[in-house]
């Protein structure tokens, strides 16, 4: 889902977000996203709760597992022309003010949260702690 940052009515967008995607044979599940996306000067703060699930084989047993997990969003938010500014004036990069870079126009919720959840996803997906591994 794409938000116009010309169509966000009194500086804040309200931000309700479910939906899934498949990386490498896991299914993932944003379950919800309720958050905002709120304009200050120049750059926009997001900000929300997120809920997500993800279907995967287990990397011990090689049975189905899900993993379930939640987070606190807030990030800063800014299209690549304001960035670019900075930058020129500053000297600084793009990891050094820490923000989420965008295109100019829009920013897309969906492919932030995608990349949110793939960075909160465990190294190794278990079906429990439990787990012993594959049986012979």
């Amino acid at each position: 889902m794409k938000i116009r940052y010309d169509l966000i009515k009194n500086n804040v967008a309200e931000i309700d977000r479910s939906f899934e995607f498949e990386e490498s044979s896991d299914l993932y599940h944003v379950k919800e996203f309720k958050g905002r996306l709120e304009k200050v000067g120049k750059q926009y703060i997001l900000s929300g709760d997120l809920s997500y699930s993800l279907t995967s084989k287990c990397d011990r047993c090689l049975e189905s597992a899900t993993v379930v997990g939640e987070a606190t969003i807030s990030q800063v938010i800014s299209n690549v022309e304001i960035v670019s500014d900075v930058v020129e004036s500053d000297g600084l990069t793009d990891e050094e003010i820490d923000v989420y870079v965008t295109a100019i126009d829009h920013f897309d919720i969906d492919e932030f949260l995608r990349e949110e959840v793939l960075l909160l996803t465990p190294g190794k997906k278990l079906c429990s702690e439990e787990c012993d591994g594959i049986n012979y």
